[in-house]
């Protein structure tokens, strides 16, 4: 909500051509705004209640804290906005740690929140599972296998959690080149076919622009090291169909 692009571009697009171009003019006058009046528009936005300084703040002391809390770990495998997974705990600095964050808490007016007789303490480090296996390939890419049930599970960004059944019960499987099939996994492909004009299909619905969901695949891939230039560069493939 805090650290979102102060100047948003004016994307206006010809749809005879399929080709688009950025004007940066004001809708009621017509005249070009430079950068500096569109920043300007985007301070006097009332609706802009959360500056941005406080979007860098609050992510850099949840960096923070999240390296104090990956310091707990003899190993630190991976960490994510929310977790934080290793081995060779150290129990008393990670005590220490949840000390703290009561403290900082009440220092600041909050105390734990309890529901169901279960304590919560916002920021506090709490035990998500112990696993006899973990294996990452990257961001939001990990599989683990849980003492609780001895099951692998997986988490992977765009693979609905039931695609581990696609390790056959192998951990070693979770490499690059693994494929998730749609079938198995329920993942979906959206395809956009757009019409000049409302039609009546073979089946006798009305039929218009619509949006055909098909089971897709997912390839895991592996890390992926980028220079400063690359960063900046997103590559999206929508695929189109017109009705002939």
């Amino acid at each position: 909500m805090m650290v979102q692009k102060a100047i948003q571009e004016n994307i206006v697009e010809d749809f005879e051509t399929g080709t688009y171009e950025i004007k940066n003019t004001d809708p009621n006058t017509g005249e070009e705004l430079s950068m500096e009046k569109l920043y300007e528009k985007y301070l006097k936005n009332r609706n802009k209640v959360l500056p941005y300084q406080w979007g860098i703040y609050v992510t850099a002391y949840a960096f923070r804290n999240l390296f104090d809390l990956g310091a707990c770990a003899g190993t630190w495998y991976y960490s994510d906005t929310d977790s934080c997974y290793g081995s060779n705990w150290n129990m008393q600095k990670l005590e220490e740690y949840n000390r703290q964050v009561r403290e900082k808490l009440h220092n600041n007016g909050y105390e734990a929140f309890e529901y169901k007789g279960k304590e919560y303490l916002l920021g506090a480090a709490v035990l998500d599972g112990e696993y006899s296996q973990f294996r990452m390939q990257g961001a939001k890419r990990y599989a683990g296998r849980s003492l609780k049930d001895e099951q692998l599970h997986i988490t992977v960004a765009g693979v609905p959690k039931r695609g581990a059944t696609v390790l056959n019960d192998n951990i070693d499987n979770f490499t690059r080149g693994l494929i998730f099939p749609g079938s198995v996994t329920g993942k979906q492909q959206h395809t956009y076919f757009y019409v000049d004009e409302a039609y009546e299909d073979e089946k006798g619905n009305l039929t218009g622009d619509s949006i055909d969901l098909s089971p897709c695949d997912y390839l895991l891939d592996s890390i992926q090291i980028y220079d400063w230039d690359s960063l900046f560069i997103e590559d999206i493939e929508v695929i189109t169909y017109e009705e002939q």
